[in-house]
């Protein structure tokens, strides 16, 4: 399934979470690899904060609470996970201003510990 960025706006009127939930759409439904879709529901896909979103995501479950860094290790190896588009969407939300600091904090703080393992996993380096 593909997440039909139409109904964001029957959704919510709000910019930011419109903003945000076209963002998801943009990374996380990529061919090849588990789409947000496939886990959560229309409604959280659009109103779940990232701490939580990406929770979901990264587990493949809907019920699950914050972000934690047991999460990633658990789930570092699984291959159907894109860990670049987890480390480019954030990249892309701090360009803008309607990010929720501590959601933001967290997600760095967890995330950025294993960045220079999980991103660019599938890049290699002929010498």
């Amino acid at each position: 399934m593909t997440f039909d960025t139409r109904k964001i706006y029957d959704i919510t009127s709000n910019d930011s979470l419109q903003e945000r939930a076209v963002l998801r759409a943009k990374y996380f439904e990529k061919e090849g690899y588990r789409k947000l879709s496939d886990i959560l529901p229309d409604y959280p896909y659009v109103n779940n904060r990232d701490n939580y979103m990406l929770a979901r995501y990264i587990t493949g479950r809907e019920s699950t609470g914050d972000l934690y860094t047991e999460q990633i290790d658990r789930h570092k190896e699984d291959t159907d996970i894109n860990w670049d588009a987890i480390y480019d969407y954030l990249d892309e939300r701090r360009t803008y201003d309607n990010w929720i600091s501590g959601d933001q904090e967290r997600c760095d703080r967890i995330l950025k510990q294993f960045e220079s393992e999980l991103r660019n996993q599938g890049s290699f380096c002929l010498y």
